[in-house]
């Protein structure tokens, strides 16, 4: 009976040992289950934004490639366009000023600039009257570079009337050739010029 007491005892224990180590191979495998499932989980949403990001890439890439597109094109354009630009607004310049247009340039984006003092001014540092000569001339040459063959017609309201007297002597000699280019609308409420356009 001792024996069999001793025995009992001894299985109780192993059995006790059993049945903790079952219960830490529960936590173990539900520790291991939660692991999983957020690591599947987690592999979703990775996989998910994987394919968020090969998308977000190939827009990407779709825009960069357009953006190099037009630049290119502008660029184009913009070299097409640039010389004849210049050329007659050097042209529409002399007939205005009676000088030449040396010391004013122009960059690849079509902007003028004054040069004073050998740096670049901003055409809005300059009078009111030069301003607006200068916006003819460029407008002019403008209108000279997109309409090679067809010639629009021309519509000006009050260009020359911030000039002062000596510059716009001139006006008479420039408007003479823009008619002989274009049919030009002139609108004016000063008595002087529409003598002198007239």
């Amino acid at each position: 009976m001792e024996e069999l007491a001793q025995e009992e005892e001894l299985v109780d224990g192993e059995l006790q040992e059993l049945l903790g180590q079952v219960q830490e191979y529960d936590r173990t495998e539900r520790t291991l289950t939660e692991r999983y499932n957020a690591w599947l989980q987690n592999s979703r949403e990775y996989e998910q934004l994987s394919a968020e990001v090969g998308e977000a890439k190939k827009k990407y890439d779709l825009i960069k490639k357009t953006k190099e597109f037009l630049g290119q094109a502008k660029n184009s354009m913009t070299a097409k366009y640039t010389a004849p630009i210049m050329d007659g607004f050097r042209k529409y310049y002399g007939l205005l000023t009676g000088n030449e247009a040396n010391d004013i340039q122009m960059d690849a984006t079509t902007k003028l600039s004054v040069i004073e003092y050998n740096l670049p001014r901003e055409i809005s540092s300059q009078s009111t009257g030069i301003r607006d000569l200068i916006g003819v001339c460029f407008r002019m040459a403008l209108i000279g570079a997109m309409y090679e063959k067809e010639k629009p017609f021309v519509v000006m309201d009050d260009p020359f009337v911030n000039l002062d007297d000596e510059r716009r002597e001139r006006v008479a000699a420039f408007m003479d050739r823009m008619t002989q280019e274009y049919q030009v609308i002139y609108f004016t409420c000063h008595e002087y010029e529409a003598r002198t356009v007239g």
